[in-house]
């Protein structure tokens, strides 16, 4: 098979799609077949390989407003010609709707929705409508698509109600390696705290500032607790990790005992998440959910929003709460310090954790290549 990857998440910040990303790209390499040709594209400014670029993806590169209007016209104008000049089989993107919308004729495209965050979470200005008439439009001429969890699935049907059930692909995530805690380097905690700005013990968050990560809740949840457990509260900091979200702002005066990081690099962040006390995740909605599954990997306790996916992913590995109930947050806390059940979550995490490898990803994925693959050498 020839396929064509558009590997431009890459040049993100890796954190969800380009972890995504990164993982398939990784376990692809050792599975595909000898005769198979993969070629990635980059976008704008960068010419495709059939090689992970290193000097890409080791370096800081960032899309800014200008890189990503550029990134859309290369898009419509000039990828179409490399996927004709190509003559790929398959032209795969694992960002929702990064793919030419014009006719390609002989190949077959294929896409990942990971979630319909634009079409639930979003304003009604001229930017959210033309997100939301873009993932439509790939979701129309993509042969199949690709979603990470049943509930996803579910949502891609009731949103676009042209889709069959057998157009929508559930293949799950898997858990980076080097988030178990065998893998971790524990030895480097005190250094790495003190590199963040982190004082005291803390309970982690990721997402940062982005809305549907609901973080700005356990604001109040470090306030509540505060004063209904000060014994508990006043020890520990609450660390809000990841790149700050365009256009939100972090608040005037937080309380010493909050810290916004902005982004882990990637070495140290397992390090950050086996060293938390608990690992928080009060998103509102979640494609898959995969920050839960890596902190259980990591022998960290979860306590999770009870919305969407995370049931279904983390099952009773971790502790499900409502996201719009700040004291139940505060409640549970407190519970998992005062009645010592740490070790009772973190043994049903390592076993949770069994069911998802990056491995089975690939090889679904590459099963879904194939298939359609042979689909079209029918017709």
């Amino acid at each position: 098979m020839k396929i064509g990857f558009d590997a431009s998440a890459m040049l993100l910040p890796i954190t969800g799609i380009g972890r995504y990303t990164q993982q398939v790209i990784k376990y692809l390499e050792k599975i595909k077949k000898p005769k198979d040709e993969i070629i990635y594209f980059w976008g704008p400014k960068y010419s495709e390989t059939d090689f992970i670029r290193d000097d890409i993806v080791k370096s800081k590169h960032t899309h800014r407003s200008s890189v990503r209007g550029l990134q859309s016209l290369w898009e419509q104008l000039v990828l179409p010609k490399k996927i004709k000049k190509y003559d790929f089989d398959i032209f795969y993107s694992p960002r929702n709707k990064n793919i030419p919308y014009g006719n390609i004729k002989s190949t077959a495209i294929l896409i990942t929705v990971h979630d319909i965050i634009p079409f639930l979470y979003s304003s009604e200005s001229f930017y959210s409508k033309i997100v939301k008439w873009r993932w439509k439009r790939a979701v129309n001429l993509a042969d199949k698509i690709i979603t990470i969890s049943k509930n996803s699935k579910k949502d891609i049907l009731e949103q676009f109600s042209f889709l069959d059930e057998e157009d929508v692909i559930i293949n799950y995530c898997g858990v980076d390696n080097k988030f178990l805690i065998k893998n971790i380097e524990m030895k480097r905690l005190n250094d790495v705290k003190r590199k963040y700005g982190i004082n005291k013990n803390y309970l982690l968050a990721s997402g940062s500032t982005e809305p549907v990560k609901n973080n700005k809740m356990l604001i109040k949840v470090m306030q509540m607790g505060k004063k209904i457990y000060p014994e508990i509260f006043k020890n520990i900091e609450l660390v809000v990790a990841g790149p700050i979200w365009p256009k939100v702002k972090i608040e005037n005066n937080l309380p010493k005992n909050i810290k916004f990081t902005g982004y882990i690099e990637d070495r140290d962040f397992p390090v950050i998440m086996a060293g938390a006390e608990i690992f928080l995740f009060p998103s509102l909605y979640e494609g898959f959910g995969l920050p839960p599954l890596e902190a259980m990997a990591a022998g960290t306790v979860v306590l999770s929003s009870n919305t969407s996916s995370l049931p279904e992913i983390s099952k009773d590995a971790s502790i499900l709460i409502d996201p719009q109930k700040p004291e139940l947050w505060v409640e549970n806390i407190y519970s998992i310090f005062k009645n010592k059940k740490k070790e009772e979550f973190i043994k049903k995490g390592f076993k949770r954790i069994e069911n998802f490898s990056w491995l089975k990803t690939a090889e679904k994925l590459y099963t879904i290549y194939e298939n359609v693959y042979q689909e079209n050498k029918k017709r």
